[in-house]
């Protein structure tokens, strides 16, 4: 009868409790896995399972690793590292020494993997233990490239795009502080259909460097912006706008203010239409969905 080795669960449980009870995330034990992918993190914020994922491959003892004061060398079979690098999620490689008791983790990605004659290596700087301390960077790999990022955006705001597609208004309201370098305010996502308008999302951001255009551009990549006419012709107010603003200067910008409250904070009501991109998502999708190219 073979003996039981309990050294790799040993691992599985640190990194487990590390997970949940200093990153408060939901950790999945892999039980069967052909290639290494021994757990599933998912990501939890305010309380919330946030649906992003990461991959843990978990090496537990001094034996998986070549250990020097500053990093511990991790080699690995070629078919592992194609089959981790490639992975629809991101993968991290963590190691952890039972005799220190100490962990460490590393994401594995084209940047930190080099090539030997036979194999492969990543090194594990001694600076990344697992710890709350790499939370957030922990969390940002798992958000994903930038480019999944603003694919995953498209997505996100597709039933926006459709309400206009089909003829309905979508319009976004938003205040900028007139005497401050960094900006707070709330995002309103508004809909008008057959005359009746409604609340679709609401959410707050805050930035500073840039003009409204370009926080509105990067927010709504997909759309172009004009100030809702039919709002302000019921609604906008030149005798707070005189006071801050030239009018004829302010009515050639793109979009402007319908108020400005108390001589601090305008007030702006923007419609969106669909832009290049937006349109051309929207075929992508149908054709993805359905497979329709008319």
């Amino acid at each position: 009868m073979s003996q039981y080795n309990p050294t790799e669960r040993i691992g599985v449980n640190a990194v487990e409790g590390i997970f949940l009870k200093k990153f408060n995330w939901i950790f999945r034990d892999q039980p069967i896995s052909d290639m290494g992918i021994d757990a599933q993190v998912e990501v939890v914020a305010n309380g919330a399972p946030t649906g992003i994922l990461i991959c843990l491959q978990i090496k537990t003892g001094e034996s998986h690793f070549t250990i020097n004061e500053e990093k511990l060398t991790y080699y690995g079979k070629l078919k592992h590292m194609e089959y981790w690098k490639n992975h629809s999620l991101p993968v991290l490689l963590v190691a952890h020494l039972p005799e220190s008791d100490e962990t460490y983790w590393v994401h594995v990605n084209t940047k930190n993997i080099e090539l030997t004659n036979t194999s492969w290596k990543i090194d594990i700087p001694k600076s990344q233990k697992l710890s709350e301390r790499f939370l957030l960077e922990i969390a940002e790999i798992g958000d994903g490239t930038e480019e999944s990022k603003r694919a995953r955006k498209l997505i996100m705001d597709k039933s926006l795009m459709e309400n206009i597609q089909n003829g309905n208004k979508v319009s976004v309201t938003f205040m900028e502080y007139l005497h401050k370098s960094l900006n707070r305010t709330p995002i309103k996502i508004i809909f008008t259909i057959d005359g009746e308008e409604s609340l679709h999302k609401k959410w707050g951001i805050a930035y500073a460097g840039y003009s409204n255009e370009e926080i509105l551009q990067k927010i709504f990549p997909w759309a172009d912006l004009q100030v809702d006419n039919d709002f302000y012709q019921e609604n906008l107010n030149e005798e707070s706008l005189k006071d801050m603003y030239n009018l004829d200067w302010l009515y050639e910008q793109k979009f402007y203010p319908y108020e400005v409250l108390f001589r601090e904070a305008a007030n702006f009501r923007l419609e969106l239409s669909l832009n290049h991109l937006g349109k051309s998502f929207l075929i992508y999708n149908k054709y993805i969905e359905d497979g329709d190219v008319s």
